[in-house]
């Protein structure tokens, strides 16, 4: 038996397009439109079986399928105004991580193997959740691989990572602005049986620059979300931190959030981490901000040496001279610098390390997106608190008011004021696992960053 598929309607065209599947061929297929959702059916002529079919004027609200004639089966229905069931972002599993495949194992309701093609419409979307959608972002289309297979599987993890581009802002007296660091996902799969065909949404995700563990793909039952050593233990590495460092975060899921109150930025938690204990002096003050595995940024302070080193590449030209003659070699140059590629490297030791802190050097290894935070060393000193208003600090009613975001109080003080945010790179590594009982107490690494950008534009 064959069956028909819709795969899009070019509006500007008028061109339906369409694929059949099965044998034998048919030889003939019609065209029906329906202006009111649905209700009632105006036959459109019959033709051949050559997609795409042409010549069919856009209308708003316009829904239309096709018809083969010697089967008598309908193809799915192609509307412009779709509506999804939004569902809840309440477990982990409703997290994709994009940077581990990401795959989708559509079925039939009788999970046979009468299946025999899916169409994958899918949006993706931030802000509200709730927000009205117009059209899907991509659709794919896939048919029955063997007559063996009750699915049909798509991979879409390179799809959800043209959306992601997550930035971050550091700032030494407000939480860092963060934006584009996760979006909803959610499809409609139109399934093409042995007989007609069905329509089955998905609920909704949250995707993220996240990954899984290898052991984390199907065992825990957590998507990778919780907190887990690569090594499989579930255990929350410590942190040193500096004190004189004014803002750590921390980043995490909110999965109490309802459809309605859900956002793509409120699904992230962030709240300033204020740490009291594993606190050290640094002489080289530098943090290192880095997406970890689930996509969240996270914060580590290295407290080793830091060497800054700039590589300094050239390109020299000969200078012609039309009369030798002329030329004084004292003074004139005979050759000319063309081209200069100087990035400047910064080699940092993570200092002593205890076994479970490991695990944070190895993820900033694999990490997305790096910044490093270069603090000057100068500290936030002045003893009166209070709103700047033209360097003055003012208070009122012993209320601290702020105005244009200069708000400086007592939390502040004695804190690095100065800093520079750089975006960095590792250019090459290779991760060796230090124990205690291999290495005892000389647990460290050097880490290798280096600019994006040249040191000179």
């Amino acid at each position: 038996m064959a069956t028909i598929t819709i795969t899009n309607y070019d509006r500007a065209t008028g061109c339906i397009y369409f694929d059949i599947i099965g044998t034998p061929t048919p030889s003939a297929v019609s065209v029906f439109k329906s202006l009111d959702n649905g209700v009632t059916w105006i036959g459109l002529g019959t033709a051949g079986t050559t997609s795409p079919r042409c010549g069919y004027t856009y209308t708003a609200g316009v829904w239309f399928k096709l018809r083969l004639e010697s089967e008598g089966v309908y193809s799915n229905i192609w509307k412009e105004d779709y509506t999804i069931t939004r569902t809840e972002i309440n477990t982990p599993n409703s997290i994709l991580f994009c940077n581990s495949p990401i795959h989708f194992k559509i079925q039939n309701t009788a999970q046979d193997n009468t299946i025999r093609s899916a169409t994958l419409k899918c949006w993706v979307w931030s802000g509200n959740q709730n927000r009205s959608l117009g059209l899907p972002n991509f659709k794919l289309f896939k048919a029955q691989v063997s007559v063996q297979d009750d699915y049909i599987d798509f991979q879409v993890d390179d799809y959800l990572r043209s959306f992601l581009d997550p930035q971050f802002a550091y700032n030494e007296m407000n939480l860092p602005a963060i934006i584009n660091q996760g979006v909803f996902f959610q499809y409609e799969a139109t399934i093409t049986n042995d007989v007609g065909f069905e329509v089955v949404e998905s609920n909704t995700y949250f995707a993220t620059l996240g990954y899984r563990w290898n052991y984390e793909q199907s065992s825990l039952g957590n998507n990778g979300v919780n907190p887990n050593g690569s090594i499989g233990f579930g255990v929350v590495a410590q942190k040193y931190y500096n004190h004189k460092v004014p803002n750590y975060i921390t980043q995490s899921f909110d999965f109490t959030k309802s459809v309605a109150d859900a956002t793509s930025s409120n699904i992230i938690t962030l709240v300033r981490d204020v740490p009291t204990t594993n606190l050290k002096c640094s002489r080289d003050p530098y943090v290192i901000v880095y997406l970890d595995k689930r996509g969240l940024w996270n914060m580590f302070t290295p407290f080793g040496k830091t060497i800054v080193s700039t590589k300094i590449a050239t390109e020299y030209s000969n200078r012609a001279f039309r009369d030798s003659s002329n030329v004084d070699n004292r003074y004139q140059h005979h050759k000319g610098r063309t081209k200069l590629e100087n990035p400047q490297t910064y080699q940092i030791n993570t200092g002593n390390l205890n076994e479970d802190m490991v695990q944070i050097y190895e993820e900033i290894l694999y990490s997305e997106k790096i910044y490093l935070i270069e603090f000057k060393g100068d500290l936030q000193t002045t003893t009166t608190t209070g709103t700047t208003i033209d360097n003055t600090y003012i208070t009122i009613d012993d209320e601290t008011i702020t105005i244009d975001s200069t708000t400086v109080t007592d939390d502040y003080l004695a804190f690095y004021k100065t800093f520079r945010q750089i975006p960095v790179y590792i250019p090459d590594a290779e991760f060796i696992r230090k124990t205690r009982i291999n290495n005892k107490t000389d647990i460290n690494y050097s880490l290798k960053l280096e600019e994006t950008l040249n040191k000179i534009l």
